[in-house]
C-alpha cells in the first residue's frame, strides 16, 4: 500500500466517522433538520472519499 493509499483509505475512514457522528447527532435535530442531512450524508462522504 502506498502513500496515495493510505490517506484515501483514512479519508474515507474519516468520512464514515463523520457520518457515523452526524447519524448519532440526528435525533436530536428537529425533522426538517434531519431531512436536510440524511440528503447531504451521501453527498459528504462521496466528497471526502475517492
Amino acid at each position: 500500500m502506498n502513500l496515495g493509499e493510505q490517506s484515501c483509505e483514512a479519508k474515507f475512514s474519516d468520512a464514515r466517522r463523520k457520518s457515523q457522528v452526524i447519524a448519532g447527532l440526528l435525533p436530536r435535530f428537529p425533522a426538517q433538520q434531519r431531512a436536510i442531512w440524511i440528503a447531504m450524508l451521501p453527498f459528504m462522504i462521496h466528497s471526502e472519499a475517492p
